[in-house]
């Protein structure tokens, strides 16, 4: 229950990250490739760094 905020948080951080790329270069993300792949390939990349000893990482 504690750390549902922590899942929550980078997930609304990532829907805002990527209206604002959008925005800025002018391309549709929400819809290609989809929220849901870029979410997808935020976790990945935050799991690679975390294997590799990294730091978490963010959208943008």
């Amino acid at each position: 229950m504690f750390i549902a905020p922590v899942a929550i948080a980078p997930a609304i951080e990532h829907f805002g990250d990527v209206i604002a790329i959008g925005s800025v270069t002018k391309k549709d993300y929400l819809t290609d490739p989809g929220i849901d792949k870029t979410l997808l390939g935020d976790g990945i990349a935050t799991m690679v760094a975390s294997f590799l000893g990294g730091p978490p990482n963010t959208t943008y």
